[in-house]
């Protein structure tokens, strides 16, 4: 049974390979290159990460096999936005490969650990949704790190207002006194702005990016200001001093919310671990859950209940400052 099992997986993920052999891979190849010859590169700077992107499109063409023949354009939509918020340099058909092979692997694992295609349902599910979680936490990480940085920029440009410097100006010197992520945002907003894109659209899209609050109220105080006029030196330094006090709050919140936070972790994992070790140890008496009636409505109930209060805490503890 086993051997069954890995062999039809094999045979699927061969059969997926082959298709996109013969199908999509001249193509990909094709637009790689012309994306390479075509890309408005101006600096150094950028000339790097687009042969970074290059290289890394050419390693994962594989892993966009399936994701290149269903039709799933909003799903790609919004992973291109995630990617994006992420700074990962891979397309969605290709995280979407890669979430299938994850979700594959899990099955494999499930099956073999528990002889129950059940479990490997579960196990695909629970490998598929991996590799989103990963990006959401470096998505998340990115976006508390640009958080506390954007303080200190918004301080630096303000000083450059000050100098007689214009507001790009001012921009391109923050982007070289600050560190990643934040240097490689405004960078790009500047490297935008040469290369043609109005400020007003570059800012725009710089929210958009990053999908932060305290961006997006600098963006509009600029955007306000750039129509209306006023000291934008002044507005800036009102923003910085907000947003330091908005930092420091979360992380007043942060810190007493720890330990209801792994509490909720711990609750929430308790039951499906016991469940777990009593299948393992003794998987005839767990049968009656899965092979009647009454034990698939408990098992439908268990389930529920758990999911309603997993997201009963995480709803109490996700605080808005």
């Amino acid at each position: 049974m086993y051997i069954l099992f890995i062999a039809i997986t094999i045979f699927v993920s061969l059969l997926f390979i082959l298709i996109y052999l013969l199908f999509f891979e001249k193509k990909v190849k094709i637009r790689n290159r012309l994306e390479t010859y075509t890309s408005n590169i101006v600096k150094s700077e950028y000339k790097e990460v687009d042969v970074k992107i290059g290289s890394k499109k050419e390693k994962f063409t594989i892993l966009g096999l399936i994701g290149k023949i269903l039709p799933l354009e909003n799903y790609f939509q919004k992973k291109k936005v995630l990617l994006t918020q992420a700074r990962l340099l891979i397309k969605p058909e290709e995280f979407f490969g890669i979430c299938l092979i994850v979700g594959f692997i899990f099955t494999l694992i499930f099956f073999l650990l528990f002889d129950h295609f059940i479990f490997a349902i579960i196990g695909f599910v629970i490998g598929f949704k991996i590799p989103g979680i990963y990006v959401k936490s470096i998505k998340k990480s990115r976006a508390k790190k640009l958080n506390n940085q954007l303080p200190e920029a918004l301080s630096i440009i303000a000083n450059g207002l000050r100098a007689g410097l214009s507001f790009n100006q001012a921009l391109m010197i923050a982007g070289k006194e600050m560190d990643a992520p934040i240097a490689e945002d405004f960078n790009r907003i500047v490297h935008e702005n040469v290369l043609g894109k109005e400020m007003e659209e570059a800012l725009k899209d710089f929210a958009e990016r990053t999908a932060d609050d305290d961006v997006e109220i600098l963006v509009t105080a600029v955007l306000i200001q750039r129509q209306v006029g006023g000291n934008l030196s002044e507005i800036l330094d009102t923003i910085s001093n907000t947003i330091r006090e908005r930092v420091k709050l979360k992380g007043d919140i942060s810190t007493m919310t720890a330990q209801a936070k792994l509490s909720a972790v711990i609750i929430g994992l308790i039951p499906p671990i016991i469940f777990a070790i009593l299948y393992a140890l003794n998987k005839e008496f767990m049968l009656p859950l899965f092979t009647t009636l009454l034990g698939n409505i408990m098992i439908i109930a268990a389930v529920t209940m758990q999911a309603i209060g997993v997201f009963i805490l995480v709803k109490m503890l996700d605080l808005k400052v």
